[in-house]
This record gives C-alpha cells, structure tokens and sequence, in this order.
C-alpha cells in the first residue's frame, strides 16, 4: 500500500488509549514511511534512520502504525528524539508483537535521549526470553557486529550497512536484539547492571553494547569488565571498551 492509504486505514481504527500523545497527527505515519522509502540504497529496506528527526515522544505512536508497512527492517535508529520511558514503553510493546510491530529488529539504537535508570528494564523482553519461549522460538537471523554505536556511526553508510543481514524467515517470536546503543542516556550504575546481567548469564544474542556517557561509575565499570567477556564489542564508558 502506499503511505497515503496507509494513512487512511489508521484513521479508520484509532490506536489503543494512551498509545499516543496530544500532537499526534494521522498524516505522520505517511511521512515516516515516505521518509523510509526515500532513502539512499545504503540503507533501504534494511534501514530506518530516524536520528534527530520525531517530534518529540507522541511521534512513537505514528512509528507503531508504520512499522508493520517496513517487514525487511532489521536496524532502527533513533538518535536524539526525546524518547522517555513512556516512549519507551510503546516502542518496545511494538517491537515484541509481530502483529504491531516489524518483526526483524535486531539492531536498535536509542543513542542521548532521556532514558533513565529504569528503562533497562523495558528492554528486557528484546534481550532475553523467558525458559519456555527460548525453546519454542526457532530463530534463524544472523548474529553480526554492524557498528551502528555512536562512535562508529561516523563510517560511510555503505560501510555500516553492507553486512546488514535479512529479515528471519518467519520466526516464532521477535528476534533477540544483536545490537543495542544507549549512549548519553542516563541509565546510570543500576540500569547499566541489568542489561550486563542479561548479557552475561542469560541467553542474550547481543554483541554489540554502547553504554558510554550513560554516568557509569568506575567501580561498576571495573565489575562490568570481568562479565562482559564473552562479548564481541562493549564500551560502557568513555575510558573502557572490549572487544
């Protein structure tokens, strides 16, 4: 369909109460599905930058609508657009129901918004499934370091992107994230706990983590070090990355 008729489908079926703030605007769901599809080819269909780009948090409902128009994302960026924790919320409710959401999302980066301690939590549920889901899910996406953390974002797109794998072929669940940036969010020493937990002890598939300018102490950045072996790429902080 195109994002005109798309628009006039969501306006037939107002989305569920408290998905979107007072500034949400029908026509925004045609113009981020627009702006996917006007990308240069380093990263349509496999990418959908939105660094610096939604109006604010309310913008997150129109992105809910959209996605499940965008089935070959594997990468979503969204830099600097003042997502909270209730953004949050809704995004992450979008991303772990194929029936909401696109379900080939294994790169997500959420880079110097206004995520707090809390927001790790949130995330749980793209990190690491529960016993009975892990054995059920049959997932077939390939697990690869794309550079997508805020440091090597400065790579020519073709560069980042040129690995970026494909969808899975209709997996059982939403795929476990690969790669996850939260730099310059403020999720602090508890937050940046619960994220190295899940990574360390479950069946976490991620393997590139940016904590960096997210106020990790150095004592925990020390702990952090010895858990997060087995992980390809990891910077918590700006004085300690692995790799």
């Amino acid at each position: 369909p195109t994002p005109d008729q798309v628009d006039a489908e969501a306006a037939l079926s107002a989305p569920e109460a408290g998905d979107v703030g007072v500034g949400y605007a029908w026509g925004d769901v045609g113009r981020l599905l627009r702006r996917y599809q006007q990308q240069g080819p380093d990263l349509y269909p496999l990418a959908f930058n939105l660094n610096n780009s939604l109006a604010g948090r309310q913008q997150i409902g129109a992105l809910m609508q959209a996605l499940p128009h965008m089935p070959q994302v594997t990468a979503l960026l969204l830099q600097n657009n003042s997502i909270d924790d209730w953004a949050l919320q809704l995004l992450v409710t979008a991303l772990q129901h194929p029936s909401r959401g696109c379900v080939g999302i294994i790169c997500l980066d959420l880079g110097y918004n206004r995520l707090g301690q809390g927001s790790t939590v949130m995330l749980t549920s793209l990190l690491h499934r529960p016993p009975k889901a892990a054995r059920a899910a049959s997932l077939t996406t390939e697990s690869v370091v794309l550079g997508l953390s805020s440091g090597l974002m400065n790579k020519a797109p073709a560069q980042t992107m040129q690995n970026m794998p494909g969808p899975a072929a209709a997996p059982a669940s939403h795929p476990l994230l690969t790669q996850l940036v939260l730099a310059g969010n403020p999720v602090g020493d508890s937050g940046a706990e619960v994220v190295c937990k899940l990574v360390a002890t479950g069946d976490s598939l991620l393997q590139l983590l940016d904590l960096s300018r997210c106020g990790i102490t150095e004592r925990l950045a020390g702990c952090l070090q010895g858990l997060l072996e087995g992980a390809r790429w990891v910077k918590w902080s700006d004085k300690h990355a692995a790799g």
